[in-house]
């Protein structure tokens, strides 16, 4: 009897602490959601203002320089800015690529639901890995219960789909419509994963594409003489200035 109630005690505290480690990953995963949605909403607010008042922003940027380089900050700016708007029709643009290809995908394998699921996948695809992640479950649960086959089919579906969009379909967009190598596309990629983690993949074309711009104007342009420099601007308009006042005496 002494050795039965042991191991009922035994069961019974390792049952509490089964359903305390349980509760606890529970408000974990609970408190990372909340916080991730809550950083969704912020950056999409964010991004309204950015968007509505682009000009006022613009024009407080340029106050920030002086008379002679206000021209060359508001190109310099007119062009960061053009990228960026490419970079948000660069995403929406992969979101419905994915999305048409997992509704064809998903039509071939007669998995129920494909527009919705497609729909799913092309909203989850802004989110690098945890979004493919939780697409591909989604689709598993969709197609419960399925064949062996199927299953198999479905990871293979959802290997190509992603491969596809990660080395074809971003690759070409960023570089036709953001004017940047594909290159420096998965070198800025690889560099944001290892310094600024998840935020850092999603906004690694948006920076590098801004990098890039103020490489170009700030430096490579000048050096190779395609704009003239700042303090030769200035000192020419000083001398236009003595001139016109020599040529009035």
């Amino acid at each position: 009897m002494g050795y039965d109630f042991l191991d009922l005690q035994s069961m019974v505290s390792s049952s509490g602490g089964l359903v305390q480690g349980f509760f606890n990953r529970s408000m974990d995963f609970t408190l990372g959601l909340g916080q991730f949605v809550v950083i969704v909403i912020a950056m999409l607010m964010i991004v309204y203002y950015i968007l509505v008042d682009k000009n006022y922003i613009k024009g407080k940027f340029i106050e920030f320089f002086p008379s002679v380089m206000k021209l060359r900050a508001q190109d310099i700016s007119t062009v960061i800015s053009t990228r960026l708007g490419n970079y948000v029709r660069v995403q929406l643009l992969s979101m419905l690529a994915v999305g048409i290809m997992t509704v064809v995908a998903l039509y071939i394998l007669q998995v129920d639901y494909p527009i919705l699921l497609g729909l799913i996948a092309g909203v989850l695809d802004i989110i690098p890995i945890l979004g493919p992640v939780i697409t591909l479950a989604i689709i598993l649960l969709a197609a419960y219960p399925a064949t062996i086959f199927k299953i198999v089919m479905i990871f293979v579906m959802f290997l190509v789909i992603q491969n596809i969009s990660n080395y074809v379909v971003r690759p070409v967009l960023f570089g036709k419509l953001m004017s940047v190598h594909p290159l420096v596309i998965f070198l800025s990629l690889f560099i944001a994963q290892k310094f600024l983690g998840f935020w850092g993949v999603i906004l690694s074309p948006a920076l590098a594409a801004t990098v890039c711009v103020l490489i170009d104007e700030l430096y490579l342009k000048t050096i190779n003489g395609k704009v003239e420099p700042v303090q030769k601007t200035g000192q020419a308009s000083k001398n236009g200035g003595k001139r016109g006042r020599k040529a009035s005496l």
